[in-house]
């Protein structure tokens, strides 16, 4: 992973190590590859933010912003598990820490202001493109920094501006009366589906709404058939008497009375 450049992915691997039986001697590679991993990894990114600042362009302030938070996030992941001894050396691992706070809050102030106004800019146009890239950032800077300036009102703002409008309407060309429910199910999108983050579909056209496309349904046939059939079966049995037949014993010989006689009985059957 060093050798890749992916010391992140390094760091972790050690870390994650690292959390158990941390003093043991079969642990020590991870701790040395921590180290390594660590220091460059961090020399890495402050390279990386000093050449964008140095740039100036105010795009690069939300990769300057992240790569603070990354910076910090990856010394606190590391923090808990000192101090580490490295054996071999005789010495503790070291770790260049750093307070990055007001790095932060500076570089959020300043990608906030940024976003803030180039989402004014976009609502500004009339382009339902930059009105749906004007709410994607709009949810990331409220994200960042809740409650800036009314970045919660140009949020709906951008999401009405960006929304496609379709009016739906019914043509009844069967040769039957609709009932007003029934229309007013068929005209219900909302239970197709098909309502999308950027799509409404209304079947009355309400005020301050300039439709971008119209759909009318025209209905040639409609078939009715009931909600809902029940089926029970049923099965019933009745004995019927069909004569007589011998009385016979639990050896299937037949029972005598007094007088020697078979002992009759009635044949009952289903």
């Amino acid at each position: 992973m060093l050798s890749s450049g992916d010391y992140d992915g390094a760091i972790d691997n050690a870390a994650n190590a690292l959390r158990t039986n941390k003093n043991k001697k079969g642990k020590q590679p991870y701790i040395y590859m921590l180290e390594e991993a660590y220091a460059k990894a961090q020399e890495r990114d402050l390279r990386q933010i000093d050449l964008l600042i140095k740039d100036a362009n105010p795009r690069n302030l939300e990769q300057v912003f992240t790569t603070y938070h990354k910076l910090n996030d990856r010394q606190e992941k590391i923090r808990p598990l000192l101090p580490l001894r490295m054996m071999k050396d005789n010495r503790e691992a070291k770790f260049l820490f750093q307070d990055y706070s007001e790095q932060i809050v500076n570089s959020k102030n300043a990608l906030s202001k940024y976003l803030y106004d180039n989402t004014k800019a976009l609502l500004a146009t009339k382009e339902k493109s930059n009105f749906r890239r004007a709410y994607d950032d709009l949810l990331y800077l409220e994200q960042i920094n809740p409650g800036y300036k009314d970045v919660q009102k140009l949020t709906k703002e951008a999401l009405f501006k960006g929304t496609d409008f379709v009016s739906v309407s019914l043509r009844n060309e069967t040769n039957m009366v609709i009932p007003a429910q029934l229309e007013a199910d068929l005209l219900d999108f909302s239970t197709y589906g098909l309502n999308e983050k950027w799509v409404a579909y209304h079947s009355n056209k309400q005020k301050g709404i300039d439709y971008d496309y119209g759909i009318v349904l025209n209905f040639r046939q409609i078939n009715i058939s009931p909600e809902q059939v029940k089926e029970k079966e049923f099965e019933k049995e009745k004995l019927v008497k069909v004569g007589l037949k011998k009385l016979l014993d639990s050896r299937g010989h037949a029972v005598k009375d007094s007088l020697g006689k078979d002992v009759m009985v009635d044949d009952m059957r289903t």
